[in-house]
């Protein structure tokens, strides 16, 4: 009952997110308003608000491109990048694409499908890595150390080469319908401990006759068609090397230093992982060296190349306080950077015009996501410009969402307030130059504060099509800020400075009321009716015989009435319930909310979806076919698209929600 004694929890949790100044001082110029009062949240609501905070670190999305005509690797240009799969627990170790549909072996828990009908398990077996044919229908899989295929159609598992002794088979690819390429790995004990490589042989096997051959030495091997030959890593000394050998007359050729090499399957492409290294020199005695992963992209000739991603080193030390910690005289230091990022196993889609990526964060507690980078021959226009940058600033990419950038500027996506929609409104020209305006939404963590802001993103066009060059506030954009005040009143705030109370608890009409302890929680407003939609938190009140459950009312500013739309009072078959957010559609007819259960074992988000119009629910995690749904939670709304992260197995999955076709697909 007692909300008080969790204000320190709550404000230490405010306290680590960061608060993107240049951001706050903008909205400033559009409303001012005075410091408000604080609460503090339940047991339930501190779980939420921490939830919000660790899922809006992980991930975002696009819409997919046309596909790419044949073009010099040097010429494909970044439309965007999506981190799409958040890896809760076990690892991914691999992954493959066909049609929409990826297949990700996680470790601990089997092989998985992600679709738009859900995260389906399909083998409980542990896999290391699967591939699929060019039909869709056949996984060549290793698992623990054997080679298989895995039927789709059928669910048939067959062994085809069985681990033995020291002998492993592991990163099987396909040649074609009938012969598959793999790694024959020769293990023997080390000197000490462990064991050592004797021979790591890349073969390919006839799935007819059941014969194999040796093709040459290395790992990671793909099959070029066009050229009739084979890519593979091959180290050189203690430089890993992408390397192109021709399988008639066994010729290799050099095609660039890197890991991990996957060619497109048209045959035009390579992609892989490449570790740029710079350095630098402080002082004598002193020197920097940056190491920072890269993805990177090349044609099957070596003719061009260019790099994919935009990753920086993660400048965790201060080089001058390093420095001056060195003593004079002492024997040369050097302060090694790694990237923000780490990459591995990019793998091709279907249509060879995105690729996916195993992205790791180098910092201590964060996990693995499967990101998709789309490509095209066609430079960015200025929607799909500003687009990627609102999606990327929702999802706090920093490194994608400054390549969008003209200059050096920097910019603070880690930030409350935090942004949740936006919906792109216009475009046009201003003094010859094109700009964007967009409408955006942005809540702050665990207050009723709910502002909608109009920006305007002026462009420049560069040698990979348009970049922002600034941002600035639309002319005549009617922004609102709707929040509370001291004296705990719900308050309507415009950018014209005027200031008008909407309601309190004392206005409630008594029908609306619970007959225990309330409050005023979670809001948001709807710009084209007008209307404040907010919760009301009836509280546990044993004294009133009262469990925990959430009201949702819609407050019409212009005829100052009330209506209620929803009484929720169990979530995933559990009652006392809490409110942690409610986000509206811009067309302002869909109310989505984030809602927990405090009976609940292990405090997880479930989102009910309202239609305000119809007054009724729609039951998102009940759409999802043959998944063991642990929860869901909303991410943002991008026009009439709800996106979402789904919690299966362990893992979090990205899917959207389109309203206009009632459909939940795969960003």
């Amino acid at each position: 009952m007692d909300d008080s004694r969790l204000e320190p929890s709550l404000q230490a949790l405010k306290d680590r997110i960061p608060v993107n100044e240049d951001l706050k001082q903008r909205l400033r110029q559009e409303f001012v308003k005075p410091e408000r009062r604080r609460f503090g949240l339940r047991r339930w609501g501190i779980a939420a608000a921490a939830a919000a905070v660790l899922i809006g670190i992980c991930t975002f999305t696009l819409q997919g491109p046309e596909g790419i005509r044949s073009v010099a690797a040097q010429s494909l240009q970044v439309q965007n990048q999506i981190s799409f799969v958040d890896i809760g627990s076990g690892s991914p170790l691999d992954f493959t694409e066909y049609k929409d549909t990826v297949y990700i072996p996680i470790a601990g828990k089997g092989l998985f499908a992600y679709d738009s009908q859900g995260f389906h398990q399909l083998l409980a077996r542990e896999v290391s890595s699967s591939k699929i044919d060019s039909n869709g229908k056949r996984l060549i899989i290793a698992s623990e150390g054997d080679l298989a295929i895995y039927d789709l159609s059928t669910g048939q598992y067959r062994v085809l080469l069985k681990q033995e002794n020291d002998i492993y088979y592991e990163q099987p690819s396909w040649k074609d319908e009938r012969s598959v390429l793999y790694v024959k790995k020769v293990t023997q004990p080390g000197p000490e401990h462990g064991f050592m490589v004797k021979e790591s042989g890349i073969y390919e096997l006839n799935l007819d006759t059941m014969q194999s051959k040796k093709l040459g030495d290395g790992s990671a091997p793909s099959y070029a068609s066009q050229e009739q030959a084979i890519v593979f890593e091959k180290r050189v000394g203690d430089e890993p090397q992408i390397i192109r050998k021709e399988l008639q007359g066994g010729q290799e050729t050099v095609i660039d230093n890197g890991r991990f090499p996957s060619v497109s399957p048209g045959g035009e492409y390579i992609a892989y992982v490449k570790t740029e290294e710079t350095s630098r020199e402080l002082q004598p005695g002193a020197s920097v060296e940056d190491r920072v992963d890269q993805v990177w992209i090349a044609d099957v000739n070596g003719a061009t190349k260019r790099s994919v991603t935009s990753n920086t080193p993660n400048e965790a030390v201060d080089e001058q306080e390093w420095v001056s910690s060195l003593q004079p005289g002492g024997i040369p230091q050097v302060l090694v950077h790694s990237g923000l990022f780490s990459y591995y196993n990019p793998v091709w889609s279907k249509e060879s015009d995105s690729l996916y990526v195993l992205k790791g964060r180098n910092v201590e507690g964060q996990g693995i996501s499967v990101m998709r980078i789309d490509l095209s021959a066609a430079s960015l226009q200025t929607e799909e410009v500003v687009r990627a940058f609102n999606q990327a600033a929702i999802l706090r990419d920093d490194v994608f969402l400054r390549s969008l950038l003209a200059g050096n500027q920097e910019w603070m996506t880690t930030s409350n307030p935090h942004q949740i929609s936006f919906s792109i409104i216009g475009t046009g020209m201003e003094n010859h130059q094109p700009y964007v305006d967009v409408e955006e939404t942005r809540a702050y963590t665990a207050n009723p504060d709910y502002s909608v802001g109009y920006s305007r993103y002026y462009m420049v066009r560069s040698d990979k099509g348009y970049l922002i060059e600034r941002v600035g506030s639309t002319p005549g954009g009617d922004g609102v800020l709707i929040s509370e005040q001291r004296d705990g009143a719900i308050a309507v705030e415009r950018a014209n400075g005027e200031r008008e109370a909407l309601l309190s608890k004392a206005a409630i009409p008594q029908q609306l009321r619970p007959a225990g302890d309330f409050r005023i929680a979670s809001l948001a407003y709807t710009t084209k009716q007008k209307q404040v939609v907010f919760t009301i938190q009836a509280l546990q009140d044993p004294s009133h015989n009262q469990q925990a459950s959430v009201k949702v009312v819609q407050y019409d500013i212009g005829e100052k009435t009330f209506k209620e739309l929803a009484h929720i009072q169990t979530i995933a078959g559990l009652g006392n319930v809490g409110v942690e957010s409610i986000m509206v559609s811009p067309d302002g007819r869909y109310a989505a909310l984030d809602l927990f259960s405090d009976d609940a074992p292990h405090l997880r988000s479930h989102i009910v979806l309202l239609d305000m119009e119809k007054k009724t629910s729609i039951p998102l995690e009940e759409r999802m076919v043959d998944t063991s749904v642990e929860g869901t939670h909303t991410y943002y709304w991008e026009g009439d698209k709800l996106h979402f992260m789904l919690t299966s197995s362990g893992q979090q999955l990205h899917y959207v929600w389109n309203a206009s076709s009632g459909t939940i697909g795969r960003p």
